[in-house]
């Protein structure tokens, strides 16, 4: 079993006694109606330690619930003021029909009351990894690509630019996407291998849940993978919440996105949002120890070299990249053991240019392997002969 963090958005207002819903391991937040951010993870889990960091607050206490089959939970937080918010108590049982997503609720509040998530975080116990996506809405008059996991990139067409590179061999199974929006003509999303379009595939034929359970693939090391959506003629978009993948291991992702000017060591956004000089607010508790390895960096938009850290308890880590251009770059090398208190991060040195680089970032976490595992300090209790009778 493994325990893994899944990550919401980050940075988002509401204001004026809102409720919002986000998206368990997207960046995605809406207004309207759980409906539109729900997932499925494809496989039971055991749902806890749900952890969330407030820079704002006003006005009503806001009350946070992990919700199933959009039903709270009794795993919460009530948010009573800026700061760290933690439920260390309950853990939900989640089948693998269930959808989930999390509530923010200050429905109690007035006219000009806010508050703001920087970072949260919930925990899930299972045997193998699912890997989610973001939602997603497709321009369909082209061929439209995108990454099986961090937030979304709209109208990107080539493969290049949304691959991420395997490390693990595995297997993947079970794709399933939730259709909330759907137009006049059946849409599909592929699997792509190496820009070749492997199974499993998904057709989308209304709104509801499409899932294929009978399609696997394999990767191996160094195989790139994404997601495309074909181009429909009738240039129909649906709208798709984010994709739930199984995976045959224990390894899962977590991800990092930075955009933004910068001048100043800044710290990455787990699954999107904003970057801020404060660590504290983009840090998170490991609850388990683990290991990251594999850490990549896709680079959008450049302006300058600029090297990109692990961090663990606010030091750097062993991994970091450098960018010096487009494209992806890979520390396949350096690993980092981390302990279940440690705090995490991802942090951007320091640039001398003004410009807005956009970097998005990824490490495989999963479990140490048992033969790698650093041994534990024993107290042995030593009996000693008693003194009792000698001469």
């Amino acid at each position: 079993m493994s325990l893994i963090p899944y990550h919401g958005g980050t940075s988002i207002i509401a204001a004026n006694g809102d409720v919002r819903w986000g998206t368990v391991g997207g960046a995605q937040y809406v207004l309207s109606s759980s409906s539109d951010v729900i997932i499925r993870l494809q496989q039971a889990v055991d749902a806890s330690l749900l952890r969330g960091r407030f820079d704002d607050h006003d006005g009503a206490d806001v009350s946070v619930f992990f919700e199933v089959n959009q039903i709270p939970t009794l795993l919460g937080l009530t948010v009573t003021g800026t700061g760290t918010f933690k439920d260390t108590t309950n853990t939900v049982s989640v089948v693998s029909t269930a959808t989930v997503d999390v509530e923010f609720n200050q429905n109690a509040g007035m006219h000009g009351d806010s508050f703001r998530p920087v970072t949260w975080t919930v925990h899930m116990e299972a045997a193998t990894a699912s890997v989610v996506g973001d939602n997603w809405q497709p321009n369909v008059n082209g061929d439209e690509i995108q990454k099986i996991t961090g937030d979304i990139d709209p109208n990107v067409s080539t493969d290049a630019d949304q691959q991420w590179e395997m490390k693990r061999a595995r297997e993947w199974s079970d794709m399933g996407w939730q259709c909330t929006v759907f137009g006049s003509t059946n849409a599909q999303i592929d699997t792509r291998l190496g820009a070749v379009t492997q199974d499993p595939t998904v057709t989308l034929t209304g709104t509801g849940f499409f899932e294929d359970v009978t399609n696997t693939m394999a990767t191996v090391d160094g195989d790139d993978i994404n997601f495309r959506c074909p181009s429909n003629t009738n240039g129909d978009e649906p709208s798709v919440n984010g994709c739930g993948f199984l995976v045959d291991s224990a390894v899962g992702f977590i991800y990092w996105h930075y955009a933004a000017t910068v001048t100043a060591a800044r710290f990455l956004s787990p699954n999107g949002g904003q970057e801020t000089a404060t660590e504290a607010d983009q840090e998170f508790e490991c609850e388990e120890a683990a290991r990251m390895e594999n850490m990549q960096g896709r680079c959008f938009v450049f302006n300058e070299n600029k090297t990109l850290h692990s961090r663990v308890n606010q030091s750097n880590g062993a991994a970091a990249i450098t960018t010096t251009g487009t494209g992806l770059f890979h520390d396949a090398t350096n690993i980092d053991d981390v302990d279940p208190t440690d705090d995490i991060a991802c942090s951007m040195d320091a640039g001398s240019s003004s410009g807005e680089p956009e970097v998005h970032v990824i490490f495989e976490w999963g479990p140490v392997p048992v033969a790698e595992r650093r041994p534990r300090r024993v107290e042995a209790l030593v009996s000693r002969p008693s003194r009792a009778g000698r001469w």
